[in-house]
């Protein structure tokens, strides 16, 4: 028997000698001298958030998609790089949207009087009218305040 440490859990786990297949809670974990393949996939007892080690790269490989035939392994980067492109640590697309989004002035949520109410708000957006003293919603779709049965106010 050995004991392997899971260095970012602290997770001290015993195994067969030899062993290369450690189940981690919630992940499979594996060690071979070779890149994981589309082939490495369900059928062969991999999941999506697998680990694969190659041992002689020292790069680890994590299962995004375990479809038969068609199993998807992204390399694991070391040390978070950020940027708009397949190799860094976020999908490039999703953080310039996020950053693009944050950018933008949102109106979610305030109270005062009706004369005031937000000319531009999300849909969804709550107002506590207190001319009316409770709250509206605004509808987007018929560009309206409603109260909280629907009614338009």
């Amino acid at each position: 028997m050995g004991i392997i440490t899971r260095e970012d859990k602290g997770i001290a786990l015993t195994y067969a000698e030899g062993d290369s297949n450690l189940i981690y809670l919630d992940k499979k974990y594996t060690t071979s001298a070779t890149n994981p393949t589309a082939t490495d996939d369900e059928t062969k007892d991999f999941f999506i958030d697998s680990i694969w080690e190659n041992t002689d790269t020292d790069f680890k490989y994590k299962c995004t998609d375990a479809t038969t035939d068609a199993a998807v392994w992204v390399k694991m980067i070391r040390g978070a790089t950020l940027g708009e492109t397949d190799t860094t640590s976020y999908r490039g697309d999703r953080g310039k949207i996020a950053y693009n989004h944050s950018q933008v002035k949102h109106f979610t949520g305030g109270d005062g009087l009706t004369a005031d109410r937000p000319t531009e708000p999300l849909n969804g957006s709550y107002y506590y009218d207190t001319d009316l003293g409770y709250p509206i919603w605004y509808r987007a779709s018929t560009n309206e305040w409603t109260d909280s049965t629907g009614a338009v106010v």
